[in-house]
This record gives C-alpha cells, sequence and structure tokens, in this order.
C-alpha cells in the first residue's frame, strides 16, 4: 500500500467529517418531522441543506445534540466553500419507540464546479428524538462512507 500524503489524508478525513456532522444535523426551530412521518425532519435536513440555509438547517438538529454548535460552524464553512449536491436514496424506519426512533439511510453526495470533493455515498442511521413534540435529528451514526467512480 501506497502512504497517504497528508494533504490527501486531511482532505478525505475532512470530507468524511463532513458527511458525518451534516448527516447528524437536523431540528432546532422550523419545519422537522411530525407524529405520523418522523422521516420528513431528514427531508427537510436535505432541503435545506440545498438552499445553503443554514439556520433552517439548524432547526433540523434537536438543541441537545452534543455537536450542536460544532455542527453549525462547520455547515456555515461547508455551505461558504463547497457547491455540494447532496441526495437522499433511501430511508427505512428500523427501530420506533415513544422517544426515539431510528432511520437507517443511504446519502449520496456529489461535487460541483470542480471543488476537491468527489462522489461518495454515505450508509447509516439517524437517531430521531422529539423536540417539542416535532422529531430532530439527535445524532447519526455513519456505517459506512465509500466514494463512487465517476
Amino acid at each position: 500500500n501506497k502512504p497517504i500524503k497528508n494533504d490527501e489524508f486531511y482532505m478525505k478525513f475532512k470530507i468524511y467529517l463532513y458527511n458525518l456532522l451534516f448527516l447528524s444535523i437536523f431540528i432546532y426551530g422550523c419545519g422537522g418531522g411530525d407524529e405520523e412521518d418522523p422521516t420528513g425532519v431528514i427531508k427537510d435536513n436535505i432541503k435545506f441543506t440545498k438552499q445553503k440555509d443554514l439556520d433552517s438547517y439548524m432547526s433540523t438538529i434537536h438543541e441537545e445534540n452534543p455537536r450542536f454548535e460544532q455542527t453549525r460552524a462547520l455547515m456555515g464553512e461547508v455551505f461558504f466553500k463547497y457547491d455540494i449536491r447532496y441526495e437522499l436514496v433511501e430511508t427505512e424506519i428500523i427501530s420506533d419507540e415513544d422517544d426515539e426512533v431510528k432511520v437507517r439511510f443511504i446519502q449520496i453526495t456529489t461535487k460541483r464546479d470542480g471543488d476537491n470533493v468527489r462522489k461518495n455515498q454515505v450508509n447509516g442511521v439517524y437517531i430521531l428524538r422529539k423536540s417539542v413534540g416535532f422529531w430532530k435529528i439527535y445524532e447519526t451514526d455513519v456505517t459506512d462512507s465509500k466514494f463512487i467512480r465517476e
């Protein structure tokens, strides 16, 4: 195996972190899921990401998320520096309790305009918890992340 250059490692690690934090961010003030469709908050999160609307994006993140402020800072940077397309390919509720829902997901991110980001697929599980009656993203567990050759 060929050693990875520091710049290459940093870029791959940063992309992984962007995806991880992106996935762990959802609801705090507007929109969000409801009793009937907890996955609505995930769809809202993707919509606000496409719009690069940081406040609305953060409204989809549970305010008790341990990385709430870090997520705000990171996503502000991502929205400013990069033009990335996010596509939620699949969701499936795998656990449904009164106060917590787990949703398995597959997401594709694709670079635009020559940014140093490639197309990749992220698989994982969103952990949603209620806040003031609405579902919000509390945590994201990324189970697999791989680059897709274009």
